[in-house]
């Protein structure tokens, strides 16, 4: 058996969730080499997500509540603070990557590969442009490339969690973050995966509207301007 703990961090995601677990059970159903932890992490939610996250009683699930949501990373933190296994996961609850893409991934996680993450296909001109330039700036500044800084899954292990959690920030540079120190202790590895339409609810990050995507972009900016400053 294959131990994976796979957080989901949800803010605001009420009509996704049963929609979510469901595709957990699915993954569950169709992988019986796997033993799977779902950690759906309610990331200060104000909508209804508390009423579904209270009834959650299942098998393979496991809820952390967070009152005050302080950032997005702060709730994949978290989640993978309440992890319970040693290879470790996290995708976004909008299901615009499937679940079910870390089934694939976790065979490419051996030395030297400290971070295996997906390759988003089958996307649009512009955002796949603003990535890339996203991906050309923190080059430019910090020697390092990444490729789909935001993109999903992301698959570690807890030993590499554990070494850099410590200095982990809240807020959406995580992925950022993690990518740049799995290249410091040693390679990334990328694989395909298809992008989706969000089937509910809005895009809370960098996914939505361009003036999201702009914030994202800025954000992402000044945390490698901070990263080169020090």
């Amino acid at each position: 058996m294959i131990d994976v703990s796979i957080v989901i961090p949800c803010y605001n995601e009420f009509l996704n969730l049963e929609h979510i677990v469901r595709r957990c059970e699915e993954i569950i159903n169709k992988n019986k080499q796997f033993n799977f932890e779902f950690v759906l992490v309610n990331n200060g939610s104000t909508d209804d997500s508390h009423l579904y996250f209270n009834k959650l009683k299942r098998k393979n699930f496991k809820v952390v509540t967070i009152k005050n949501n302080i950032g997005y990373g702060n709730g994949i933190i978290q989640g993978l603070n309440h992890s319970s296994y040693d290879i470790l996961a996290w995708t976004h609850a909008d299901l615009q990557t499937d679940i079910a893409d870390i089934v694939e991934g976790i065979k490419y996680l051996k030395r030297p590969i400290t971070l295996v993450k997906g390759k988003r296909v089958s996307r649009k001109l512009i955002p796949k442009s603003l990535s890339l330039g996203m991906s050309l700036y923190a080059c430019f500044k910090l020697g390092l490339w990444v490729n789909e800084i935001n993109a999903q899954p992301k698959i570690f292990t807890k030993k590499f969690f554990l070494s850099i959690k410590h200095n982990a920030p809240n807020d959406f540079s995580l992925d950022l973050f993690f990518c740049i120190q799995a290249k410091k202790k040693g390679k990334i590895k990328e694989y395909p995966v298809y992008f989706n339409k969000r089937l509910y609810e809005s895009a809370k990050g960098g996914g939505g509207t361009f003036s999201q995507k702009v914030k994202i972009i800025k954000r992402t900016i000044e945390y490698v301007n901070k990263l080169k400053a020090k």
